[in-house]
């Protein structure tokens, strides 16, 4: 099983994914109550952007208590790519729950917490995901747009600077910074009022 998942690891590194599921997959079938290839060959599928056999093989992993965290993260992040939102922040919050010392949870829970249009909890998950982690630039451009919903342009602003000084090819967070400064000159201008400014 060890030899497998190694072999599998190499597979999947040099580009071989097809060999690499099929490795897995043995690695499964041998030895069913190890955790590990279930793991990697639901990533695996997620690379491959067949999230529909990914989530089966996740689904199948939650009999192992010690990883659910994990396994619900991965449902949850499956499920938020679906646009199945109430599912999503479903898995989430267990994830959170179990591990909430966990900045990636923390994060795809705000992200899916955002999507449903629950701002002020989404900020409070995103700022718990950036005290854990502090150096994460899609943590930070997250919260600059829940910042930016809620009406706090200058806080917002601020998060996509910091984004773009770790990040400076950050599309999202460029586009953002100068719809801002437009709208602001616009403001000064007497053209638009932004609240907050």
């Amino acid at each position: 099983v060890q030899a497998l998942k190694f072999l599998g690891d190499l597979h999947r590194s040099a580009g071989n994914v097809r060999r690499a599921v099929e490795l897995y997959r043995r690695a499964i079938k041998i030895k069913p109550t190890d955790p590990r290839p279930y793991f990697l060959l639901g990533a695996v599928y997620v690379d491959l952007g067949d999230d529909r056999a990914a989530r089966l093989i996740y689904q199948r992993a939650q009999r192992f208590t010690a990883y659910q965290p994990e396994v619900f993260n991965n449902l949850g992040a499956i499920a938020y790519r679906a646009g199945r939102l109430a599912e999503s922040l479903w898995y989430l919050r267990k994830a959170v729950t179990r591990k909430p010392n966990r900045a990636r949870y923390r994060y795809n829970y705000a992200l899916s917490l955002s999507a449903s249009g629950t701002t002020d909890e989404a900020l409070a998950e995103v700022d718990a995901s950036l005290k854990l982690a502090p150096d994460q630039p899609e943590a930070h451009y997250l919260r600059g747009v829940v910042l930016l919903r809620l009406g706090r342009v200058d806080e917002a602003e601020k998060e996509f600077k910091q984004v773009l000084a770790a990040r400076p090819k950050h599309e999202n967070a460029r586009h953002n910074l100068e719809m801002l400064e437009q709208l602001s000159r616009r403001a000064s201008e007497g053209e638009v009022v932004i609240e907050g400014r």
